[in-house]
């Protein structure tokens, strides 16, 4: 009971922030992070990124680093009208593995997840592919002890420090039509706490429009019921030749302005985002993402 409460207690000394999600600013830039059958790859994938919530160390601030490895790969004809000009053919994989750590710090506690995830796609006809992922590891909760205001002095539990850990499980699935149209769907934290949590889903659906031979446009709406909010948005990504993209989004807490540099081997994020509700603070949040891509 105790743990319970003080479960609570931390949680609740958060109100502003309760709809931020950690990386909530990567659904077009790093968009494995919560569904592992988001994108599937053709090399090794090592990523590491930043989110900085406003300017105190009261605010969340969330590091993510991972890698994934491709398996099972095939060549593939690029998809038709889809503004790609560097490549005809190209290499993918049908199975990724991948290891992950996410770590949120603030002055009075800090979480870290820790899972290994495997996501397998498969074509159920000439038009519709199918993905689906699991993955499982181990969360845990910490709190700062000399952060904390005590009301009663002598309570044993907080006097001694206090570490919460439970297994994590997570699962994803994504459906491609006509290589464009996708729809992705995630449970970020099946079990949270040690108790069943089918209630925090993460959608998105999304269709890549061609403009021209140089630009893809790709129109996203997404939904997040994190924290036991309804947190739904769209966002717009205009991609230039793979190599540069713009990202515009917003949801009904706050917007995000982004651009994604990206050459074969290297890519590198930044997004800017800001909450415009006065009653939580106006919150800035700067996101930095860096991935690299190494021939398989």
């Amino acid at each position: 009971m105790n743990k319970i409460i003080t479960i609570l207690l931390l949680c609740s000394a958060l109100p502003g922030i309760a709809q931020f999600r950690a990386f909530d600013n990567s659904k077009a830039i790093l968009p494995w992070i919560y569904n592992p059958t988001a994108t599937f790859i053709a090399d090794y994938q090592a990523y590491i990124g930043y989110d900085g919530r406003g300017t105190s160390s009261f605010t969340p601030q969330s590091i993510v680093a991972g890698l994934r490895v491709p398996l099972f790969q095939k060549r593939i004809k690029a998809p038709k009208g889809r503004g790609r000009t560097r490549r005809d053919a190209r290499k993918l994989a049908s199975g990724v593995m991948a290891v992950q750590l996410l770590n949120t710090k603030q002055d009075i506690y800090s979480s870290t997840t820790i899972n290994i995830s495997y996501a397998h796609r498969v074509a159920i006809n000439n038009r519709l592919t199918m993905a689906l992922g699991l993955g499982m590891g181990v969360f845990n909760m910490n709190y700062n002890y000399n952060s904390l205001v005590f009301i009663d002095q002598q309570d044993p539990l907080l006097n001694n420090g206090e570490s919460f850990y439970s297994m994590q499980l997570n699962a994803g699935a994504t459906f491609t039509v006509d290589q464009k149209l996708f729809l992705n769907i995630a449970a970020p934290y099946i079990l949270k706490n040690n108790q069943s949590n089918l209630s925090e889903i993460i959608v998105r659906l999304g269709y890549p429009f061609a403009v021209g031979n140089d630009f893809v446009l790709t129109a996203a709406a997404n939904l997040d019921t994190y924290n036991q909010n309804l947190i739904y948005g769209a966002d717009l990504q205009v991609e230039w030749q793979e190599m540069i993209s713009l990202l515009v989004s917003g949801d009904r807490y706050k917007y995000h302005v982004g651009v994604l540099f990206n050459i074969p081997t290297f890519a590198l994020g930044y997004t800017y985002g800001q909450n415009f509700q006065q009653t939580q603070g106006q919150i800035q949040s700067h996101q930095i993402s860096i991935f690299s891509n190494l021939e398989f």
